[in-house]
């Protein structure tokens, strides 16, 4: 499930997004009082049977949110991934919601085609884990310019506290809360699907532009996280199976990598020379422990075979040929031993 949904602001301080400030004041004087005695306190909005993870209610976090509610980045995050009750047939919805009555809520949700219905019913599709509707739902706040001005005076001018937003502000905020939990392409091509029905539509075109900037971002992200593991790789918890991956991995990252990054480019080279790193401090590692053992030996040899191929440096090249001529050495010595 979505963090931002699952420790969402509102959902903390249990209220709808449109609550107003004594409403969510009020609500965390009494947060505060149950915390004091050790006791907990449930919302209407809670959601406990979605299976969600428990709002983080402490007194800290509780702080934190109210200086959250008044910073507007923050503030339009929440509130494109919460429930409103500005009408009465959201209202309604909301108490089916409480019941955890969804298709009541989301009938109810249907009936009115404005922002806090909107946002409402996509992120009541994203729990149910229906996220092409979700997001065709939403599409109808960044398309429909009525709809969305309505929203932008709303946020405007919430709380006494004065935010200015413009539709790419909406539009990108919501992609990049989505792209931290759901991969990039999946969302991708959600919107590939909308592009082709709507080729004249530039919303869909940005869509498209900042999801493959996501994209590009969580993979760089993700390829340092699987090179730091490489490098802190315990050879004792080290199994072929999983040397075989690790090595599968590093191809299918570098083809990512290849998709968003020039070969030229300072950030393809700066990660070439950290794979090759990582696997240079995980062959020596293998060639100091397991020097005796044949398959760890051949290992240790890909290792640094791919290293080589990924390095830059033809200082570091040398020194991979030399690791390389080591390990050829050690397999003919272990050869010649099972010969005797």
């Amino acid at each position: 499930m979505l963090h931002i949904i699952e420790q969402n602001i509102f959902r903390i301080c249990g209220t709808t997004a449109n609550a107003k400030i004594r409403e969510i004041l009020a609500n965390i004087s009494k947060i505060k009082a149950y915390t004091r005695v050790d006791k907990t306190i449930d919302f209407p909005l809670d959601l406990k049977e979605e299976g969600l993870e428990k709002p983080d209610r402490s007194i800290t976090r509780l702080e934190k949110a109210l200086l959250e509610l008044h910073t507007p980045e923050i503030f339009l995050k929440n509130s494109l991934f919460w429930f409103y009750n500005i009408t009465s047939n959201q209202e309604k919805a909301a108490l089916y919601l409480s019941q955890d009555n969804f298709k009541k809520a989301r009938d109810f949700y249907k009936k009115d085609d404005d922002f806090g219905s909107i946002i409402s019913l996509s992120t009541l599709l994203l729990l149910k884990n229906n996220r092409k509707l979700a997001i065709k739902t939403i599409n109808k706040l960044f398309l429909n310019k009525e709809i969305q001005n309505n929203f932008l005076d709303y946020l405007s001018n919430i709380n006494g506290v004065y935010f200015t937003f413009n539709e790419l502000d909406l539009l990108y905020t919501y992609l990049d809360m989505l792209s931290l939990d759901i991969k990039p392409e999946i969302i991708s091509k959600i919107y590939r699907e909308l592009y082709s029905l709507h080729p004249d539509n530039n919303i869909f075109t940005e869509a498209l532009e900042r999801l493959s900037s996501n994209n590009k971002h969580i993979t760089y992200k993700d390829t340092i996280k699987l090179i730091e593991n490489i490098k802190t790789q315990e050879l004792s918890t080290l199994n072929l199976a999983e040397s075989e991956d690790t090595l599968k991995s590093i191809k299918q990252k570098m083809r990512k990598i290849n998709k968003y990054f020039s070969n030229k480019s300072r950030e393809y080279i700066s990660i070439c020379d950290k794979i090759a790193d990582a696997l240079y401090i995980l062959g020596n590692k293998i060639i100091k422990e397991e020097k005796n053992d044949k398959q760890m030996l051949l290992y240790a040899f890909d290792l640094f075979n791919t290293g080589y191929n990924y390095c830059k440096s033809p200082i570091m090249q040398n020194k991979f040929e030399e690791k390389i001529d080591k390990v050829d050495d050690l397999l003919q010595r272990l050869e010649q031993e099972d010969s005797k």
